[in-house]
């Protein structure tokens, strides 16, 4: 196996891109203290986010409905206090309502059983999950409208965790 054609074949490849590397590659007593700064600080800054991770749906488009989606002001000032993963889970559970609709199974969707139990939103309304523990709250009149989004077990929202 060692000794056969192709293997002899593949190990002169892998030898002749090895050499066109280190031809590309300049040696370390040439590189200069400020080049070498520089590639480190490049290597050392947070990669950009890619492109629709934060992106919000603006339409929704379900079997039998379809319209635009707003968000309060509510909504962005707590979503901006969770971190960067959980934004993104609950952005990319909000474009799942968006294309799915309220029925899909992971967003275990439910109406609150008393008016008032979920702060920012009026009664009635839909609690839907974005995370084991992280819910958001939306309602339907013309247009889905997203009031909120929490952590249930936050002690400082009056929400029943119980519940969903």
């Amino acid at each position: 196996m060692l000794g056969s054609p192709l293997f002899r074949k593949k190990v002169g490849e892998i030898e002749r891109l090895l050499e066109r590397l280190a031809a590309k590659v300049p040696p370390a007593g040439n590189a200069s203290s400020a080049q070498l700064v520089r590639r480190e600080a490049d290597i050392t800054q947070p990669l950009p986010a890619p492109e629709n991770t934060w992106r919000l749906p603006t339409a929704f488009k379900w079997a039998n409905d379809s319209g635009e989606m707003r968000y309060s002001d509510k909504f962005h000032e707590a979503l901006a206090k969770f971190t960067p993963a959980e934004q993104r889970r609950i952005a990319r559970q909000l474009r799942t309502l968006a294309e799915h609709g309220p029925e899909y199974p992971s967003l275990k969707t439910k109406k609150p059983e008393h008016a008032g139990k979920v702060p920012y939103t009026p009664y009635p309304c839909f609690v839907s999950r974005a995370a084991r523990y992280i819910r958001f709250s939306w309602t339907k009149p013309a247009e889905v409208v997203v009031h909120f989004v929490f952590d249930r077990n936050n002690r400082d929202i009056p929400y029943n965790a119980s519940e969903a």
